[in-house]
């Protein structure tokens, strides 16, 4: 076996661990039980965003184990970035300095969120004449109703709109202008991730087609180093959208502690935190352990053959 085909193998077995480390968190959510309702705020904002981030997160993986077909986990790696944007702005995270209370930036995300729902329902179901089942246009209009009210009050300068996708782009720009102790370390390479997948969304990545080929372009499969790169980014944006938990009290945090007995660890909880049994946590630490050895091995090759 060449140095090449030893370092392939090597990404294999970290996205391996990638998949079933996805499933273990999503095990550790379960089952998820109200802190009460005056820390259900922002502690069910932030699992919505990390289930849903969990799915982008694993859909990714997977397509990184097919080189025809990895360069589409760009996509899904960007919407991990924007789930990871609304967490640090709620978490305060990365030296944001976020305006009102942990409580209040994750209203204000829920009314962005409803209110995106209540405006897609009207142009569908007035403009294109889309049926829906009964009251469910009306419910996606009362859910933004709720969160206005409990928003009011905070004095947010949303506008009564809620924070929106477009607040993506100034959060990012915000991270990477942070200096001292408090920046992320990974703050550029996301502002610049997300800034070229966004546009791969739109229209085609050219600098990844080979013009020369008949009809115009064709599909390369990318290379491991490039696979390596995607994956690290996924896991970046992943491991920072839950540093955000510890800007937030632990009473928000964590909905209950569960009986020892149990085999899933507490609701939102963080890696250091586990309280799952011990072949977990030795499963959590040759995770990382596997992961700087095979991403270290890609920085030698990369070295070598530039």
């Amino acid at each position: 076996m060449n140095r090449f085909e030893a370092i392939e193998r090597a990404l294999e077995r970290l996205l391996s661990s990638c998949s079933s480390g996805a499933r273990a968190w999503f095990e550790t959510m379960e089952p998820f039980e109200s802190p009460g309702p005056r820390r259900l705020y922002p502690a069910r904002t932030l699992r919505t965003l990390h289930m849903v981030g969990l799915s982008h997160f694993e859909a990714s993986v997977l397509l990184l184990r097919q080189p025809l077909l990895s360069r589409t986990a760009d996509e899904h790696v960007r919407a991990l970035i924007e789930l990871f944007a609304h967490a640090a702005w709620i978490g305060n995270v990365g030296g944001l300095n976020a305006p009102m209370t942990p409580r209040q930036r994750a209203l204000c995300l829920e009314l962005g969120m409803a209110g995106a729902l209540a405006d897609e329902l009207d142009v569908l179901s007035n403009q294109l004449h889309i049926h829906f089942k009964p009251g469910y246009v009306k419910d996606a209009a009362r859910l933004r109703q709720h969160f206005a009210r409990l928003h009011g009050s905070a004095n947010c300068g949303c506008g009564g709109y809620g924070r929106r996708h477009r607040t993506v782009r100034p959060t990012l720009g915000a991270l990477t202008q942070v200096q001292g102790n408090a920046r992320l370390a990974s703050a550029t390479l996301l502002y610049g991730m997300w800034q070229a997948f966004s546009r791969g969304v739109h229209h085609p990545r050219l600098e990844l087609l080979a013009a020369e080929a008949p009809g115009g372009a064709a599909i390369e499969p990318a290379s491991v180093a490039e696979r390596a790169v995607t994956r690290g980014t996924c896991s970046s944006s992943r491991a920072t959208s839950r540093s955000s938990l510890r800007g937030v009290p632990s009473q928000s945090r964590t909905a209950s502690r569960p009986q020892p007995s149990s085999s899933c660890s507490r609701p939102l909880a963080l890696p250091n935190r586990w309280t799952a049994d011990a072949d977990r946590k030795l499963h959590l630490r040759d995770y990382r352990q596997q992961s700087h050895e095979t991403l270290d091995k890609l920085r030698l090759s990369h070295s070598l053959t530039s």
